[in-house]
């Protein structure tokens, strides 16, 4: 009898717990109802089993998923035709590990109520039309791991909290209206491997402080307003894969610490205003395949160790300063698909071994708009210039005098030759 009784206590007992388990919390429902009700839930794409006064764990509402203790665990309506704002109440899910709501058309400000979710690790609102300012409140999301703001219309500054999030391995705030300076707390998100903050009105200098992140694979900062010089200090991020710099305001010399960076396979500094001459030392990074240095106001000669560079596909030193002739070691880099050496001073002959490189037709090299370069009949026999492209010039323009510096005494001015190769 005392068997039975003992039996049929344990028994009482997890059916409880069953009951337990089978339902959210009131508080998690309220949440829930309140998303839908502000962001249209009759007219989402899908709103199965949604605000049907059945709990949404055990009837399966559409995007819900609850962990082991009926708690939400996540809400995923990614591209689900949300239209309004995020209530208040989002911060009622409290033990929710993932809000994805991107690809709607979300409009308002994000809630500081999103503080309460200190378990997320993954907040992807990208692709919306928010607005406001990012609250400082979300620092205190200390495990997350994905933050995802782009493409938004966020304006204000990066708040400075955003560096309490240390378990941070990818921040995305790209296309935004972002303004202020890069807050040098970025520099303590020691597990970041992709910062990506290009497309907004970033003023003021990089931080010296972004080099603690030496685990960063890629960092996008282009299309912003920044100034000042790029950090020395870049050069112990060793594992970037991906550096763009391009579309900003930077102005001094191109560091030579760059070339510790030995993993990159994509530099862009393009469209800024570096002085100075291309280090040498660019030699070291032998897996690009890309560099893009194009606009600015480089001067001096091109380096000969470019000819360590055997893997890369695009060289682009257009619209710079650069003098002297053009190195017979490019004719090393032999996976060259296209070559821009346009808008320069460079001058002397077209070197031979440039018909080492089997550059598309369509594609062609430009070497336009220089001060004296000029072929030589014989050893340039596989470059012509092709009726396709040259009937998109004025015959006005290719008759020309090509670009020399300012100097009364250099070189006779010599017309622009756009070569191309034949395949």
């Amino acid at each position: 009898m005392k068997t039975y009784k003992k039996i049929s206590l344990i028994f009482a007992f997890l059916l409880m717990g069953m009951t337990t388990l089978s339902a959210a919390t009131q508080s998690e429902i309220d949440g829930l109802v309140a998303l839908y009700n502000s962001t249209g839930g009759d007219s989402w794409t899908t709103n199965t089993n949604w605000n049907n006064g059945n709990d949404p764990c055990t009837s399966n509402w559409y995007g819900v998923m609850c962990d082991s203790s009926s708690h939400i665990e996540v809400l995923d309506l990614r591209e689900n035709n949300l239209v309004g704002s995020i209530p208040a109440e989002i911060g009622n899910l409290e033990k929710m590990t993932d809000l994805v709501l991107f690809g709607n058309n979300l409009t308002g400000s994000i809630p500081i109520e999103i503080r309460y979710l200190t378990g997320l690790d993954n907040l992807d609102l990208k692709i919306n039309q928010l607005t406001g300012s990012i609250p400082s409140e979300i620092g205190e999301l200390t495990l997350l791991l994905g933050l995802f703001l782009d493409g938004n219309q966020l304006s204000g500054s990066i708040p400075s909290e955003i560096g309490d999030m240390t378990s941070l391995k990818e921040l995305d705030l790209y296309t935004n209206e972002l303004n202020g300076s890069i807050p040098s707390e970025i520099g303590d998100l020691g597990n970041l491997e992709k910062l990506n903050l290009y497309d907004n009105q970033l003023t003021g200098s990089i931080p010296s402080a972004i080099a603690n992140l030496d685990g960063l694979t890629k960092l996008y900062l282009f299309d912003n307003q920044l100034t000042g010089s790029i950090p020395a200090e870049i050069g112990t991020m060793v594992d970037l894969v991906d550096l763009n710099l391009s579309n900003n305001q930077l102005t001094g010399s191109i560091p030579s610490e760059i070339k510790d960076l030995t993993d990159l396979v994509k530099l862009d500094l393009s469209n800024n205003q570096l002085t100075g001459s291309i280090p040498a030392e660019i030699g070291d990074i032998v897996d690009l395949l890309d560099l893009n240095l194009s606009n600015n106001q480089l001067t001096g000669s091109i380096p000969t160790e470019i000819e360590t560079l055997v893997t890369l596909a695009n060289l682009d030193f257009s619209n710079n300063q650069l003098s002297g002739s053009i190195p017979t070691e490019i004719g090393d880099v032999a996976n060259l698909v296209k070559l821009n050496l346009s808008n320069n001073y460079l001058g002397g002959e077209v070197p031979t071994e440039i018909t080492n490189l089997e550059i598309p037709d369509d594609i062609g090299l430009e070497l336009q708009d220089n001060c004296s370069l000029h072929s030589d009949d014989t050893g340039t026999q596989g470059f012509i210039v092709k009726k396709s492209a040259v009937a998109n010039y004025d015959p006005e323009f290719l008759a020309t005098q090509g670009n020399c510096p300012p100097d009364p005494d250099s070189n006779p001015v010599m017309a622009p030759i756009i070569m191309y190769l034949l395949n």
